[in-house]
């Protein structure tokens, strides 16, 4: 049952690079069945990470919340170090975290993250935290910050062959790279992550390629260049019909805020920003957890308090 449950969270994984959300939660479902059937509490928790990863590729931002919960619980609890999720379990959660406008636990996630991947050697986890912290540095206007973790993120997958992770990371150097004022390099960015993706059916970083092509677009026809518009137009419709059609809702909202920087660059408003404003309220409910680590923090302590308590009044004299 043990090693059903990996081969099917395997499966969930794939499903979900390739942007086949649905069966890929059935998957993740049925891997979390077994392992509770195989009492292997590490699978169960590596299962309800998955699970939260697939539901916030949908939006559903309290299944995503309750899944990412229940496994550092496990993790938070287990754990000798009293670590959090660390490796890709790790990664995930801060990309939610990051994702749901909580960059402070997402950058503290990861930094005890590369810390716990670098000394164990584990490059691929070092690559994917490198290219979160290029992501958070690059909201926050860090720029030169993010291209040294999305360039070492770049590197490090391009060295493995590393192509499903290589393309998501390319569609974030080409964010990096025009907020850095480098259009030629943005466009190249976009193109590579593209011509990895589009052969592969790899749905969500093909859409984020193509979103991030249309942004340098708009930002093209900013700067003097309105040839540019109707390509950007092209390149953001086809990140919206892959995003809709799979149902990926922050791809989905990627693609109107391209369009949105669009009618920015041509002086028109055609609605988007408005739409992408509409989907991101959606996503981002109001009432979330700002910090899930403290949270689930005091929720194992309490547990732990209460299982001292109980051991120690089942050890009362009375034989019960």
């Amino acid at each position: 049952m043990l090693n059903l449950s990996i081969g099917l969270r395997n499966l969930a994984e794939c499903l979900g690079y390739l942007g086949e959300t649905g069966p890929a939660r059935d998957a993740a479902a049925e891997a979390l069945s077994c392992a509770g059937s195989a009492g292997d509490g590490a699978e169960i928790r590596t299962c309800h990470a998955f699970l939260g990863w697939l539901a916030g590729l949908g939006g559903d931002a309290a299944e995503a919340g309750d899944q990412f919960t229940a496994a550092d619980q496990i993790e938070y609890a287990d754990d000798p170090d009293g670590d959090h999720l660390y490796s890709r379990r790790g990664t995930l959660w801060a990309e939610w975290l990051a994702r749901t406008g909580r960059p402070g636990p997402a950058r503290t996630l990861t930094d005890r993250n590369l810390e716990i991947c670098r000394r164990n050697g584990w490059n691929e986890h070092v690559a994917q935290c490198d290219r979160l912290l290029g992501r958070l540095a690059l909201d926050a206007g860090d720029t030169a910050a993010a291209g040294e973790h999305l360039a070492a993120a770049a590197g490090c997958f391009r060295d493995g062959d590393y192509l499903t992770e290589l393309a998501d990371t390319l569609a974030g150097l080409a964010e990096y790279a025009r907020a850095a004022g480098d259009l030629g390099a943005a466009d190249r960015h976009a193109a590579e992550a593209i011509t990895i993706t589009a052969p592969r059916a790899l749905v969500p970083a093909q859409s984020a390629a193509l979103a991030a092509r249309a942004r340098t677009r708009a930002a093209q026809a900013a700067a003097g260049s309105p040839d540019h518009l109707a390509p950007g137009r092209d390149a953001a419709d086809a990140a919206l019909r892959l995003a809709t059609r799979h149902h990926l809702a922050w791809h989905e909202l990627d693609a109107l805020r391209a369009h949105a920087a669009l009618d920015h660059a041509e002086g028109t408003d055609r609605g988007w920003a408005a739409r992408a404003d509409a989907l991101h309220a959606r996503l981002v409910p109001p009432g979330l957890d700002p910090d899930p680590l403290a949270t689930v923090e005091q929720f194992v302590a309490a547990q732990k308090a209460a299982g001292k308590e109980a051991a120690g009044d089942g050890q009362d004299g009375s034989g019960e």
